[in-house]
C-alpha cells in the first residue's frame, strides 16, 4: 500500500505543469563606501536579463545624496551609473530599488528589488605637520627670489581632443561632445601652448547617461588660469543615427532602438537590417518614459527591401466605416500613417491598457479599403502587462476590441455589399404580392364565368 502512495506522489510530481523563468535582476558595484563632506564617488549598476526604470533613494539626504533620482536600463546586461555625494559627517544608506516598469526578458515584474549601499561620511583630518617650522625661519642657504614680473602668464591650450571623438567647438572655453548610452568613460587629453604651464582635468573620466562636465585647467606659471569646459551628453538609449554603428558591432544581437513620433526607416537602412540578419525593436516613449508602442523587425525575415514610417495613432478616417462593420462593438482604433507591404515577419506591441486589463481577450480585425472589409488577423489575443502583440504584414487601419464580430474567423462583409439585401427582400416581397395578386383576379375572373354560365342555362331553362 505504502509502494502504492509513493508512485502515485512521483507521477503526480511528473505531470505536474511548471514554469521557468530565466533569472533576472540587477546589482551595484558596492555595498558600503566611505568619504569626506563634499566628496562624491561614481556606483555603477548593472542588470542581467532585466531592463526597466531604477528608482534611488537617501535615508538621509542632509548626510548623503545621489544623482540622478531614476536611471533607466534600456538593454538587458547593461549598465548605469549613479553620483553619491557627502553632505555632512553621519551614516546614511543609498536604496536602488526597481520600479513597476522593472521587468526581466521574460517579462516578470521585479518592482520592490533592493540593493543598498551603505555610506559613511566622516570628518576630514587636519593635517598636521611633522617638523613644525619657526614663524621667522633663516635659511641656510638663502636663494635669490625670482622677481613675480619675470614669471610667464601664458595660460594659453595648444591642443585639447577626446580619444575616439571629435570636440565641437563653441569658443574657445566651451566644447560639448555627444556619446552612446553604452558609453560609460572617456579620455581627455590636453597640452598647454607653455611649457612652463600646468594642466589638470585630464585622463579618464565617469560619464553618466545624461549631462556632464568635465573642465581642464591650464594654470601658467605666474598663477593665473585658464579654465575649459567639456560638456559631454550621454544617451539614455540607442537611437535611428546610432544604427549603423549598432549594426557593425558583432556583440549585440537583440537592439532596442528609441524612435519619434514621426521616425521614418529608409530603404537603405532596412537593407542594412536585412544584411545584419539582426532582431531590431523600434519603441516609441511618452514623455513619462511609457512605452505607446514598438515594432520588431527580424533581419532574417526581411525579403523585399523598402522605406516605411513608423507612426501609429489611435484615430482613424474610416471609423465609422469600421464602426459600422463591427456592428457597433467598443474598441481601439489603429492607424498605421505607413501605407503598403511591411517587412515580412513585422511584429507590432501595442499599449491597450487604458481600456483593457491585464487578462482580457481581444481580437484583432483589419481593415481591407479596398474591398471595405473587415479580415480578421489574430482572436483571442491576452492583455499581458497592458500590451498586446500580433505580426502585421501590412499598413493600414486595424480594429482591436474584445467582440467577435459575426461570431467566427472569417471575412466580416462591408454593409456597402450588405446593404442590398433589404433591397432585394422589398423586391422579392413585391414580385409574391403581384403572384397573389393574379391569382386572385384569375380566381375572381374565373368565379364570375362561372356565375354567368349558371345565369344562362337558367334563363335557357326558363324559356323552355
Amino acid at each position: 500500500m505504502k509502494n502504492k502512495y509513493i508512485i502515485i506522489l512521483l507521477l503526480t510530481m511528473i505531470l505536474m505543469p511548471f514554469k521557468v523563468f530565466a533569472a533576472g535582476g540587477f546589482g551595484v558595484s558596492t555595498t558600503s563606501i566611505s568619504m569626506y563632506p563634499g566628496e562624491s564617488k561614481t556606483i555603477t549598476i548593472s542588470t542581467n536579463n532585466a531592463v526597466g526604470k531604477l528608482n534611488i533613494l537617501s535615508s538621509n539626504g542632509g548626510v548623503v545624496s545621489a544623482s540622478p533620482s531614476s536611471i533607466f536600463i534600456q538593454n538587458p546586461g547593461s549598465s548605469g551609473s549613479i553620483t553619491i555625494t557627502g553632505n555632512s559627517v553621519g551614516t546614511a544608506t543609498i536604496s536602488v530599488v526597481a520600479s513597476s516598469d522593472f521587468a526581466t526578458m521574460d517579462e516578470e515584474i521585479l518592482a520592490g528589488q533592493t540593493k543598498t549601499i551603505t555610506v559613511n561620511v566622516i570628518s576630514k583630518p587636519t593635517a598636521q605637520p611633522s617638523n613644525p617650522t619657526p614663524s621667522n625661519p633663516t635659511p641656510s642657504n638663502p636663494q635669490p627670489q625670482q622677481p613675480q614680473n619675470n614669471l610667464s602668464k601664458n595660460n594659453n591650450i595648444k591642443s585639447l581632443s577626446v580619444d575616439g571623438y571629435e570636440l565641437v567647438k563653441i569658443d574657445n572655453n566651451n566644447y560639448t561632445l555627444s556619446v552612446g548610452n553604452d558609453v560609460t568613460s572617456i579620455n581627455v587629453n590636453a597640452t598647454a601652448e607653455d611649457g612652463k604651464a600646468k594642466v589638470s582635468g585630464t585622463g579618464t573620466h565617469e560619464i553618466n547617461v545624461g549631462e556632464n562636465n568635465i573642465e581642464v585647467v591650464i594654470t601658467s606659471e605666474s598663477g593665473s588660469q585658464n579654465k575649459i569646459n567639456i560638456k559631454v551628453s550621454r544617451k539614455d538609449g540607442y537611437y535611428l543615427e546610432d544604427l549603423e554603428s549598432i549594426l557593425k558591432n558583432d556583440k549585440v544581437t537583440d537592439v532596442n532602438i528609441i524612435i519619434n513620433a514621426d521616425s521614418k526607416i529608409s530603404k537603405e537602412e532596412i537593407s542594412k537590417i536585412k544584411n545584419s540578419k539582426k532582431v531590431i525593436k523600434l519603441n516609441y516613449f511618452d514623455e513619462s518614459k511609457k512605452l505607446i508602442y514598438s515594432w520588431t523587425i527580424n533581419g532574417k525575415e526581411i525579403k523585399d527591401v523598402s522605406e516605411f514610417v513608423t507612426t501609429i495613432t489611435n484615430s482613424s478616417e474610416y471609423a465609422k466605416e469600421i464602426y459600422k462593420l463591427s456592428n457597433y462593438a467598443d474598441g481601439i482604433y489603429v492607424n498605421f500613417k505607413h501605407s503598403g507591404e511591411l517587412p515580412a515577419g513585422t511584429k507590432i506591441k501595442l499599449f491597450v491598457g487604458d481600456k483593457y486589463s491585464n487578462g482580457d481577450k481581444v481580437n484583432v480585425y483589419y481593415y481591407n479599403n479596398d474591398d471595405s472589409k473587415l479580415e480578421t488577423i489574430k482572436e483571442e489575443v491576452t492583455v499581458k502587462d497592458g500590451y498586446v502583440e500580433f505580426e502585421v504584414s501590412k499598413g493600414s487601419d486595424y480594429f482591436v476590441t474584445m467582440s467577435k464580430i459575426n461570431g467566427s474567423s472569417e471575412t466580416v462583409t462591408s454593409t456597402k455589399s450588405t446593404s442590398k439585401l433589404p433591397i432585394i427582400i422589398i423586391m422579392i416581397l413585391i414580385i409574391v404580392a403581384l403572384v397573389v395578386a393574379i391569382i386572385y383576379f384569375i380566381k375572381k375572373k374565373n368565379k364570375n364565368n362561372n356565375s354567368n354560365n349558371s345565369n344562362n342555362n337558367i334563363s335557357n331553362n326558363l324559356n323552355d
